[in-house]
Order: C-alpha cells, then structure tokens, then sequence
C-alpha cells in the first residue's frame, strides 16, 4: 500500500505517518488512535513508522526513568529540612524514584536545585 494510496478511518497513509512523527500520543482522539491501529497492520510505511516511534519512546522511558537517587538522600533530605512541611513532594518523589517513571526527570532537576 502506498502512502497516498491506502487510506484508514479516513486517513490517508501520508496523513498517520505525519500524526506519528509530530503528535504526542496524549493528544491522540480514540479515532485517531483505531486508525493508528488499523493502517499499521494494513500498510507496512505505517507500521514500521509505528514501530520506530514506540521503539523511541521505550527508549526514552528507559533512560529518563532510571533514578541515581538513593532513599537514604531521600530521607536525610527531609530530615534536614529541605523538603520539610511538604509531605506531597516528599512522596511524589519517593514514587517517582520507586517507579523509575518519566517522572525521575523531574526529580532530577529538581534535586539539582
């Protein structure tokens, strides 16, 4: 199937493969999302602009989600005051440390403070 060719839930190929590299999956409606789907089991220029998307954003997850962050520094953090009063940030670091979610990015710019 060729870009212009193939067309899904009213997409054409051109159209997804642009929604892929310039969208944040976030921003996505359901309709585009089944039309994501459907073109990349149909189109192999979708599926494999697809792919190399997910691919990317499993890798970022990978390296921005490792904490360097130990939960004694955590906790001797509170201990002096330097989160002190705010147990809110306190646990949104610890999880985000725990999760090793994107999050830890924050947590790292934050603790650069």
């Amino acid at each position: 199937m060729t870009a212009d060719a193939g067309t899904s839930r009213g997409f054409a190929d051109d159209e997804l493969i642009v929604m892929i590299r310039e969208r944040n999956p976030e921003d996505l409606t359901p309709e585009e999302c089944a039309a994501l789907l459907a073109a990349a089991r149909l189109s192999p220029d979708v599926g494999r602009e697809l792919r190399g998307r997910i691919e990317l954003e499993q890798h970022l997850a990978h390296v921005l989600g490792e904490p360097h962050v130990e939960v004694q520094r955590i906790l001797a953090a509170g201990r002096r005051g330097g989160i002190a009063g705010n147990p809110t940030r306190l646990a949104f670091l610890v999880a985000a440390a725990a999760t090793r979610s994107p999050s830890a990015a924050i947590w790292r710019a934050w603790a650069a403070r």
